[in-house]
């Protein structure tokens, strides 16, 4: 098992070594945007364009909540000011989500400039609210931990990205790693955004920009997203989208792996899944969803998934405990879609796609499923799903989720169980429509750690 966990991590490190190369090249072919060359040395903090401040507010802000609603389904010109009216002409232009995925309280800085393609930042907060309708026992889900971070957005509309776009290309995520520090925020707690745009390129007709986030709550960071790329593409790029192509080197090292048994701890005999047994989960009982051996007795009452409005999965079509490239388990569901549920109007106006963080979130909620099935639970008292601190997660983005695509169906590949310091899962997801991958998650993982005992920041023992 080291072996292959070795060879796994060298053919990564190739991989990301490649994608450097592409991106290097990219930048040093960077191409001028209006014939002003952007210019990547890093600005000074010296705030750019200053905004008035708003009043009445308990922390200071330049754009607060009302702001925020008005560019994700106003007008840009009401928040931005008159030089932006010509936007509000397009058909369709950079916003961020509508209630309900609006999850931004409040911008307290902003450094950039209308016109100039350079390094800048941009600084948000979001409170999140007591009794939030996506919370397990106070605690956040994933997607919004994830989907917080939405304000750069925000802020390559502020330098004016939609005078070249012109409504006809719209921004779509490519890549990110996400890396959890610590364990899921919880209601009631401010979560702070310290969100950077580094650099530019021009590859064909397409803007690409490169960006991070760090993501805080008080002065500890408990969510880093790293190698952000995202673009601007016509509906006929889009189209035209390939999806995600794994490599020779990927496939053949899972043809290669060594398979390992991991005995369950619990057994159930069945191998699909309704939603409404699903929902037996979100509802802290897995005994209606595996059967009466997987009753907790009062015991880990917080095990539960997100509740049904934030459920991303409808069914499990197969669980196979022992399936998979590594025999450890490998699980295919599918999700139904619908032109009118939340998700696509929300997100955005006049561009609906399903975020990426929603379709993350129903492989998040499948892994924890997984570890129930498997009986982990039984090695713990009274805890709670959190991510593995420290584990860099990697996805790649290369299709679009929109209205008129009947279903997701999600490809989940467990390579990693292990029980120290607490029970845990890692695996690899592929999001299809139909036939196509355009979602790829690599190394998502979750563990469950006892409340009153965190130590989710230790290295896990491998299986």
């Amino acid at each position: 098992r080291n072996a292959a966990h070795a060879a796994f991590l060298s053919v990564r490190q190739q991989g990301l070594r490649q994608f450097s190369g592409i991106i290097g090249s990219m930048l040093k072919q960077e191409l001028p945007i209006e014939n002003e060359k952007p210019d990547l040395r890093i600005l000074n903090s010296d705030p750019v364009s200053p905004i008035p401040q708003k009043e009445d507010t308990q922390i200071p802000a330049l754009f607060d909540y009302q702001d925020l609603l008005e560019l994700a389904g106003g007008n840009i010109s009401n928040v931005f000011g008159p030089e932006y009216a010509e936007i509000d002409s397009y058909r369709r232009y950079v916003r961020l989500p509508m209630e309900p995925y609006l999850l931004v309280s409040r911008v307290t800085k902003i450094d950039g400039k209308l016109g100039e393609f350079k390094p800048s930042t941009i600084t948000t907060e979001y409170d999140i609210p007591k009794n939030a309708w996506y919370t397990t026992d106070g605690q956040i889900p994933w997607a919004v931990a994830v989907e917080s971070g939405q304000c750069d957005l925000m802020l390559i509309s502020y330098l004016g990205i939609d005078f070249q776009c012109k409504g006809e290309q719209v921004y779509r995520l490519l890549d990110c790693t996400l890396t959890y520090l610590d364990d899921m925020p919880l209601e009631g707690q401010t979560l702070r955004y310290e969100i950077s745009i580094n650099s530019f390129a021009k590859h064909d007709q397409n803007l690409l920009f490169f960006f991070n986030y760090e993501c805080f709550v008080g002065s500890k960071m408990v969510l880093r997203m790293d190698s952000g790329c995202a673009g601007f593409f016509s509906d006929e790029d889009l189209a035209q989208g390939r999806g995600v192509l794994h490599t020779a080197q990927e496939l053949e090292l899972k043809q290669n792996a060594e398979k390992i048994f991991f005995p369950a701890l619990l057994n159930c005999q069945k191998t699909s899944f309704s939603r409404q047994e699903l929902l037996e989960i979100s509802n802290g009982n897995p005994a209606g969803c595996f059967g009466p051996e997987y009753n907790q007795h009062g015991k880990n009452l917080s095990l539960k998934n997100a509740p049904d409005q934030f459920l991303m999965s409808d069914r499990v079509v197969s669980v196979e405990p022992h399936g998979g490239a590594y025999g450890l388990g490998y699980i295919v569901a599918e999700k139904d879609l619908a032109p009118d549920d939340w998700y696509f109007p929300c997100h955005f106006k006049d561009d609906p796609v399903m975020a990426g963080s929603l379709m993350a979130e129903g492989c998040v909620q499948l892994l924890q499923f997984f570890l129930l099935h498997l009986g982990l639970q039984t090695l713990v008292e009274d805890a709670t799903f959190q991510p593995i601190h420290d584990l860099p997660q990697i996805v790649r983005c290369r299709g679009q989720v929109i209205p008129g695509d009947p279903k997701i169906t999600y490809n989940v590949e467990v390579k990693e169980i292990g029980l120290e310091p607490n029970p845990y899962a890692i695996a690899d997801i592929d999001i299809l429509v139909g036939q196509r991958i355009v979602v790829d998650f690599r190394d998502l993982g979750v563990q469950l750690a006892e409340k009153t005992l965190r130590v989710g920041g230790k290295s896990p023992l491998r299986v």
